[in-house]
């Protein structure tokens, strides 16, 4: 025999949403109702609210009440579901959109999975197409989390060890993809409110932590190609105080390297708000670059050079000689060809 709290269950499987939904409207209100109950039902009803010294009224109430939370219960279960479900298909489309590339030549980059844009069209057959092997090209060729796509995290970029602040590793980076025939750009981000200016980091210099921190994010664009769709990705290397004189001279060695193998370099601002998430790699780089970056007409290489307009010229010895004893002035285009 089924016990009160298995019968309830019972009930519960098929409530009608518009019924109930009316009555979790006036779940305060006294309302006037009759209910035409079999003998037998009223009997064990009525057996059922004197054990729990409640009347019929009352217990029918609790009844209903129980069905109605139940359904509200299930419903929220769905949308949490499609929720979820939604997210991961929205993450992926994300994905090629911030970095521009354009949904025709989506299937190309998967040839192996079956996509096509009938697939990338339908949330039900992208979903099933989205495997290990997808998850694996997503996150070796764009730097993306893979539990991110997933839905089992808000950190999008994949966190390597190349966030943290390593010349050694930069310039591992930028050889690699050199012997790939990757087009790269040194790129530069600053706050938008931090002020700044030679001046500024000269302060910053001279004063050290007694200054405001002029941080500084190092980033790679990189331009390369994925089953034969050119790319553009960005790796994001942990932010850099100037005030600081093993950071600064970390940013002085970058300049120089690019300098040094003819790679483009670009300085510009993000806004501060974003600045933080986007240094540590909680923000999508493409998005964040795509949106927020602006251009400024200042160059990190002045710092590398031996002449009065250098505005740290007294560096100039020390950081040439760390450069030279790491034996990265040896490198050339024969280096990685």
């Amino acid at each position: 025999m089924l016990s009160l709290e298995n019968l309830i269950v019972s009930l519960l499987k098929q409530p009608k949403m518009n019924e109930l939904e009316n009555l979790g409207a006036r779940t305060s209100e006294k309302v006037g109702t009759t209910l035409r109950l079999e003998t037998k039902v009223r009997d064990f009803l009525d057996e059922k609210s004197k054990a729990l010294g409640v009347s019929l009224q009352e217990f029918v109430t609790m009844i209903f009440k129980a069905v109605m939370i139940k359904s509200e219960e299930n419903r929220e279960d769905k949308k949490s579901k499609d929720t979820e479900i939604d997210k991961i298909i929205i993450r992926f489309m994300k994905i090629f959109e911030y970095h521009t590339i354009p949904l025709f030549d989506v299937p190309k980059i998967f040839p192996e999975n079956n996509i096509d844009l009938v697939t990338l069209n339908s949330p039900s057959q992208l979903l099933s197409k989205i495997d290990d092997s997808i998850l694996r090209i997503i996150e070796e060729h764009f730097l993306i989390n893979s539990e991110w796509l997933k839905g089992l995290s808000d950190v999008p970029c994949h966190k390597t060890i190349y966030m943290q602040p390593n010349f050694h590793n930069l310039a591992r980076v930028i050889i690699e993809n050199k012997k790939k025939n990757n087009e790269v750009t040194l790129m530069f981000c600053v706050k938008s409110d931090s002020n700044f200016s030679y001046l500024s980091l000269k302060q910053a210099k001279t004063l050290g932590n007694d200054y405001d921190s002029q941080d500084i994010c190092v980033v790679l664009k990189i331009n390369k190609q994925l089953n034969g769709i050119p790319t553009i990705v960005y790796q994001v290397f942990h932010e850099l105080a100037w005030n600081s004189e093993k950071s600064r001279y970390y940013l002085k060695f970058a300049a120089k390297l690019a300098h040094q193998l003819n790679i483009p370099t670009l300085t510009g601002t993000i806004p501060s708000e974003f600045f933080g998430q986007f240094s540590r790699g909680d923000a999508m780089p493409a998005f964040v670059l795509k949106k927020y970056f602006r251009a400024v007409g200042f160059s990190f290489e002045i710092f590398c050079i031996e002449d009065e307009n250098n505005p740290e010229l007294d560096e100039l010895d020390e950081v040439n000689e760390w450069y030279e004893v790491n034996k990265y002035s040896e490198i050339n285009e024969s280096t990685y060809l």
